[in-house]
């Protein structure tokens, strides 16, 4: 499944997209698995359970966890 992600200004009420930053890459859109419990928050993070098809490495198919950094509207996988 493919989704965008959206954060609330609780100051002004502005909504705005996030990018998703994870190493080198940024995007528009989260990709995240149909099949599986994906999206959870932990500890103030977003942990998400990718998308596995034929070819994914067993490295890809770790949960991924995402912080928040609300200056730069983005998701920043560790």
């Amino acid at each position: 499944m493919e989704g965008y992600v959206f954060a609330i200004d609780k100051q002004s009420g502005e909504a705005f997209p996030l990018e998703i930053v994870k190493g080198d890459q940024t995007s528009k859109t989260l990709l995240y698995s149909e099949t599986e419990p994906t999206l959870n928050i932990e500890n103030d993070d977003l942990v998400v359970h990718p998308p596995v098809g034929a070819g994914t490495s067993v490295e890809d198919t770790k949960d991924v966890i995402y912080k928040l950094d609300l200056s730069n509207k983005q998701l920043i996988a560790e």
